[in-house]
């Protein structure tokens, strides 16, 4: 049985490495809205469930009501009607400890909302409440009257959520779904599971809008520090939390600059203690505030943007890419795109970067940002200034700025245009040459506007519109970036035993100074292991243990500044 699983593997494995050095071809999964109108298609990118991923869209008929797919024509069909008379339009697509939840209105549950104090009626709104599906109709209930504001987490068996009354716990069920602890929570409210405790912002009469913690009971459920001692009723309004190393970094307003009152949100950390909870660094030092925005995590450093300065004309604030270990001295600019000279209030001299859409792709860092030359430009980064450089496409960005970049396999993909061709769906192997438009979808320079781009099972989803059948579902297959015909027949390394059950070492031939990465990426795509170096010792052995992973085909890559060299494995 063996022999036959290995053999069948190895055939595969042939198959793929042929069908990579094609190009991959964007195709319409279902016209779901017969003819030229739009199926007003939205989705979450959350995992699939048993192999199909749940989204809302309208079929000209039942109005937005909710939908499966497994990326094929016949498997993408219509779940249940949960608004007979109106759509359900569905949304907030949530897949916590293997359930599916979201939110819809069946048009039974009403808000009527009067006009200022007196009794006339302005309007009534249909409220909606928590379900859940298992993808039949008979699966697909509402569980409780009940609006979750934030995202939803596991911790301790239960699911967790915020809604605009206070902390709630579920189990999928109508009986396991109740609040916790009451208090006031905002509408944009955001909740995370940090060593084994919940951190979110909460609310309650004296302390607006503070950074709280629960251990998923009401009585562990408290005020953990107050960060704005200025204006209580303002608060500090912790967001944007993200998990890095053994911290827990956030943004909050502190209101303080100089002893005096001042707006001011910078990036804060916690080591989950009150007394751990501080301020990382006052990055816009001046009477304002940095505005962080918090993005991804690499190596245990995190990657965010922020403003330092004010450049003249107009008070616009200068937006730079940033990095933090937690330190004061670690957090610095990776690299000042848009050379400023900061002088005092108001002048200044260079530009703003406008650094945005921070994504990790194979271990470097992706973004937008605007040099002084063009409007927005796509950007790789190693996280060091000399390493920061300009991806330069030979099909030029003149008309659209890069938006929504996402990263699928070994290439990321984003939405751009050209004066020829308007807004299409575009992708980047982080090379200039390999930084094209995919396909002109809707044909000319109207562009077919590419949205609601999702990474799911190996494909890249989106919704596009063609000329013909309005935006619709598509998809295109995201590449593993491994093309055998391209690799350097010679390596640095050898991997044994080969096929093994996830145990095996890796054998150094030769050594290097150059820095680099070893990287374990399954056949769709997605790193299951990566480690960064900073020189190969020859003659020396790394040894792995990634029992824990499905059997099949995986590729380790040795990535370093002289090259890249890349070796098939099966794990059995």
């Amino acid at each position: 049985m063996r022999r036959k699983i290995v053999l069948a593997l190895l055939s595969f494995t042939i198959t793929l490495s042929l069908s990579l050095t094609q190009a991959q071809i964007p195709v319409m999964v279902k016209d779901i809205n017969p003819g030229s109108a739009s199926s007003e298609i939205w989705y979450s990118p959350v995992p699939a469930w048993q192999g199909i991923f749940f989204f809302c869209a309208d079929d000209g008929v039942t109005g937005r009501e909710l939908w499966k797919s497994d990326g094929t024509n016949s498997g993408t069909e219509m779940v249940k009607d949960i608004h007979p008379t109106a759509g359900s339009s569905c949304v907030n697509f949530q897949y916590v400890d293997s359930i599916m939840y979201f939110t819809a209105t069946n048009g039974l549950y009403l808000d009527t909302i009067y006009w200022g104090q007196t009794d006339s009626i302005l309007y009534i709104n249909e409220r909606r409440t928590l379900w859940v599906t298992d993808g039949t109709d008979n699966g697909t209930i509402m569980i409780k009257d009940v609006i979750p504001a934030s995202n939803m987490v596991s911790l301790g068996g239960g699911t967790f959520f915020l809604a605009a009354d206070g902390l709630w716990k579920t189990n999928g069920t109508e009986n396991g779904t109740a609040l916790v602890k009451g208090f006031t929570m905002s509408q944009s409210s955001e909740i995370i599971v940090y060593k084994n405790f919940l951190f979110f912002a909460g609310s309650v009469a004296g302390y607006n809008f503070e950074l709280w913690t629960s251990n998923g009971t009401g009585a562990g459920t408290e005020l953990f520090k107050t960060i704005n001692i200025f204006n209580n009723s303002y608060g500090s309004s912790p967001q944007d939390f993200i998990i890095a190393g053994d911290l827990l970094y956030f943004t909050a307003d502190n209101m303080v600059y100089d002893n005096t009152p001042l707006p001011n949100r910078e990036v804060w950390v916690t080591d989950g203690t009150a007394a751990g909870t501080r301020i990382v660094k006052d990055i816009f030092p001046d009477v304002g505030t940095s505005s962080p925005t918090l993005y991804a995590v690499l190596d245990d450093i995190l990657y965010f943007t922020a403003h330092d300065s004010i450049y003249y004309p107009g008070w616009n604030y200068n937006r730079e890419l940033w990095k933090t270990d937690g330190t004061e001295d670690g957090t610095i600019i990776v690299k000042d795109i848009n050379y400023h000279k900061p002088e005092p209030l108001p002048w200044g001299t260079g530009g703003n970067a406008n650094a945005k859409e921070v994504i990790i792709m194979n271990g470097d860092i992706y973004l937008v940002a605007n040099d002084g030359a063009a409007a927005g430009y796509l950007w790789k980064s190693d996280g060091t200034t000399t390493g920061t450089v300009k991806i330069i496409s030979s099909d030029t960005l003149v008309s659209s700025t890069p938006s929504k970049l996402i990263s699928a396999g070994y290439k990321f993909y984003f939405k751009a245009g050209t004066g020829s061709y308007g807004i299409e769906l575009w992708e980047s192997d982080g090379t200039g040459a390999g930084t094209k438009m995919v396909a002109d979808i809707y044909p000319g320079s109207n562009g077919g506007d590419p949205q609601n781009m999702a990474h799911i099972n190996g494909y890249l989803y989106f919704t596009i519109d063609n000329g013909t059948e309005g935006q619709e579902l598509w998809r295109i297959e995201s590449p593993t970036g491994i093309d055998e015909q391209a690799i350097k027949e010679e390596s640095l390394f050898s991997i044994y035993p080969n096929p093994n059950s996830g145990r095996f070492t890796i054998s150094f031939s030769s050594g290097t100074s150059a820095s680099g990465s070893i990287t374990v990426t399954s056949i769709f795509g997605q790193v299951v292991y990566n480690e960064r170096f900073s020189r190969i010792v020859p003659g020396s052995k790394r040894h792995f243990n990634v029992n824990e992973l499905l059997a099949g085909v995986y590729f380790v890559s040795l990535e370093t500044e002289e090259g890249s060299y890349v070796r098939k494995i099966i794990i059995l």
